[in-house]
């Protein structure tokens, strides 16, 4: 629970800031359609792509995340994951980010799946912020 507590603050913080801030420029993501079995099926590596301004500030505030959802026989097992800072240059960046279980004893498992990648990019002073998100189904596959 505390590790959730040191993700979720950070997070409710920039998205304050994001907020206090309407109308900033946005970010590009795009999630790959498959994820693959990694690590006994305790977590999948999907692929991910981020596009940012070459304007976005990058002296400041970086938060990613991928959360990966899967219904497997009745439980929903969710893995989350995330990646170092992102490029900014106005081009697409593609980053493999392992997502993992988030309980010990849940596995993700071969078949259909629904991933959601949000990031956010903010000034030092959180002047200036940039988020972008989606949510999308993939299929997960066999490492």
């Amino acid at each position: 629970m505390r590790s959730r507590a040191r993700i979720i603050l950070p997070v409710a913080f920039a998205l304050a800031a994001v907020q206090s801030h309407a109308g900033a420029a946005t970010v590009s993501v795009d999630i790959g359609p498959t994820a693959t079995l990694q690590l006994g099926a305790q977590a999948v590596v999907a692929s991910v792509t981020v596009t940012c301004p070459a304007r976005a500030p990058t002296d400041g505030i970086q938060e990613n995340r991928l959360e990966v959802r899967q219904l497997r026989r009745g439980t929903l097992v969710v893995g989350v994951g995330g990646t170092g800072n992102v490029t900014c240059d106005g081009k697409p960046h593609a980053y493999q980010i392992t997502a993992h279980v988030q309980e010990p004893t849940h596995r993700f498992g071969t078949g259909p799946a629904e991933a959601n990648m949000f990031v956010l990019i903010c000034s030092a002073t959180g002047a200036t912020c940039m988020q972008g998100d989606v949510t999308e189904s993939l299929v997960i596959v066999a490492g």
